[in-house]
């Protein structure tokens, strides 16, 4: 029995080979547009606290020794250990590396590391603002090795925050072939528990007006970060922008930076993140 045409014109009857190659790339640049299109994200990714995070294959990830990094996460739970935002790093070794964390014992405040291409901590430091359960935050980190490191500054809804630094070094970052993990540690330890909604990298130190644009007074879900605006400058500069949540399965980890120096999508990893964990809460007005 022949099998029916893939694609069929107006009368019903078997379209032609060209006309099918040509509702194909309609069909393949219709797609590209749906993944390009910037609509408020409705949704996040609620992490479980035990298994469930997002990571990237290794890959160079467009930016070495001056860089920006901001992440939307929601806390949940009420416990004492460390968890782990985000977590960027050479597979094997921890060389290159960019960590944020929520600090162990008990402080509730944010934690950064910076170690260098030869593995050496060069930056590392809490700040004192307190992580609020239940409460979107905003959270950013601009490097810019030209000038040191420094100024090394974090930026917690939009306002400068700036860690004080029990290692404060100099040294020079390279754009090793790293990966991207949101929401555990490298080896999958110390996941997030709550919701988490996006994850921008910038090859530029961002400015403290930028930093508030990108705010957007608590509305992340609405901030087109491949267009500038307000004091919003550096979306040239923008090379990964992964939007978890915007899309189901298996496109949860989509990039969405218009153009990036190379494709990276975050994949579910350990259990399994389905659509069931896909739930309607954002950063929303403040």
């Amino acid at each position: 029995m022949p099998r029916a045409p893939l694609y069929t014109n107006e009368g019903g009857w078997p379209a032609s080979p060209r006309l099918a190659r040509q509702m194909q790339g309609a069909l393949h640049l219709r797609r590209k547009e749906r993944k390009h299109r910037v609509i408020a994200q409705d949704r996040s990714v609620l992490l479980d606290g035990s298994t469930q995070f997002l990571r990237s294959a290794t890959s160079t990830l467009g930016f070495a020794d001056e860089w920006s990094v901001m992440a939307w996460v929601k806390r949940t739970d009420a416990d004492a250990g460390a968890r782990l935002t985000v977590h960027i790093r050479e597979a094997a070794a921890a060389n290159n590396e960019i960590l944020f964390f929520r600090a162990s014992g008990g402080s509730e405040n944010w934690g950064v590391q910076v170690k260098d291409s030869a593995g050496t901590l060069i930056k590392a430091g809490t700040v004192s603002s307190t992580i609020i359960v239940d409460e979107w935050m905003q959270l950013g980190l601009t490097f810019d090795g030209s000038l040191g490191g420094d100024p090394f500054l974090m930026y917690s809804q939009g306002v400068d925050v700036t860690p004080v630094l029990a290692t404060d070094l100099t040294g020079t970052m390279t754009d090793s072939s790293r990966r991207i993990t949101f929401g555990a540690n490298n080896g999958g330890t110390q996941v997030w528990e709550g919701p988490i909604h996006s994850l921008a990298l910038w090859n530029r130190a961002l400015d403290p007006d930028e930093w508030f644009s990108l705010f957007n007074k608590g509305r992340g879900q609405d901030f087109d970060l491949n267009r500038n605006l307000f004091g919003y400058t550096s979306s040239p500069n923008l090379v990964h922008w992964f939007r978890a949540g915007k899309r189901m399965t298996p496109e949860i980890g989509l990039d969405y930076a218009e153009s990036p120096p190379a494709v990276i999508d975050l994949e579910e990893e350990a259990a399994a993140i389905d659509d069931t964990d896909l739930v309607y809460d954002v950063p929303e007005l403040l």
